[in-house]
């Protein structure tokens, strides 16, 4: 799962998710809510994150027991208003 991913990478790099949040330009608001499952952060955010962690985004979406590559995309549509 990408949450446990992006914790088992953060962690594995000693850094804090304070310390995520400024690496990546985000908020540790933000961080927390992706981390707890919260909101689906979006593949723009996620760039970031894997920025700051210093590792390939694909890898956010590997499966730490076997390797596999897994991922859940949310599409958001908003109506343009005229």
């Amino acid at each position: 799962m990408t949450v446990t991913r992006i914790r088992e990478i953060r962690t594995l790099r000693g850094m804090t998710v304070r310390q995520l949040a400024d690496h990546s330009g985000g908020s540790s608001a933000l961080i927390s809510q992706v981390k707890r499952g919260v909101t689906d952060p979006s593949l723009e955010t996620m760039r970031r994150i894997a920025g700051a962690l210093d590792t390939p985004m694909f890898s956010l979406f590997q499966d730490g027991d076997d390797g596999r590559t897994v991922a859940r995309f949310v599409l958001s549509v908003t109506p343009p208003s005229y």
